[in-house]
């Protein structure tokens, strides 16, 4: 899908500014839905003769505001503003829903012990052969499901976490933090996937068409 170039010609507009602003008004009117991937960099620079540069700072500009997500080597995509997420303050899912004025819940769809793979003990500093917890849950906003998160927490530090019954309303923040665990820093790795059939159905998605 291509958008519209009217109104592209106003004198005295930085470029970029009117490429933002006519994705804006794309958006608005409905023209891509959440998950959608828009027209790339490439695109957008032969549909409205500019460089890639001035395309990239219009796409990154909305990107920003909560409006697009980018994911290199894929494309960019239409995520929903309501539920973005702010990277400036360290929050839990939970907290920062909050703040947002909207409701968060959560599913407990799997929890259990596993031995640690290779990936999360390097993430966790855990060495081979350790135990961790795999809580697996589905995330609501407002009675919405929003996300599907698979958490590891060292079995060693939290066994307790499998005999809890309040992960559905608890924030696994709150709980570290109530050991006294202080979450100083944190990491966010965003890709975009191809959902299979079960995490379409959990998230309640709309099969698109290609």
């Amino acid at each position: 899908m291509i958008v519209e170039k009217d109104e592209m010609n106003i004198s005295g507009i930085p470029q970029y500014v009117r490429i933002r602003e006519m994705l804006r008004r794309s958006l608005q009117a409905g023209k891509f839905q959440i998950g959608d991937q828009i027209p790339s960099e490439t695109e957008l620079a032969h549909t409205y003769v500019v460089s890639r540069m001035t395309a990239r700072r219009a796409l990154n500009e909305l990107a920003d505001e909560g409006l697009l997500v980018r994911q290199s080597g894929l494309g960019t995509f239409v995520c929903d503003p309501k539920y973005s997420r702010k990277g400036s303050r360290l929050t839990s899912f939970h907290e920062e829903m909050e703040l947002q004025g909207h409701h968060p819940t959560s599913r407990v769809l799997s929890k259990g012990v596993k031995e640690v793979t290779k990936e999360v003990a390097s993430k966790l500093q855990l060495a081979a052969g350790d135990q961790v917890i795999r809580i697996v849950r589905l995330r609501y906003v407002d009675a919405k499901p929003v996300a599907l998160q698979k958490a590891y927490v060292p079995y060693q530090l939290f066994s307790d976490l499998l005999e809890r019954t309040d992960l559905d309303t608890q924030s696994l923040y709150q709980i570290y933090e109530q050991r006294g665990f202080e979450i100083t820093k944190g990491r966010d790795r965003i890709t975009a996937i191809k959902p299979n059939a079960e995490k379409i159905k959990l998230l309640e998605m709309m099969k698109h068409k290609n």
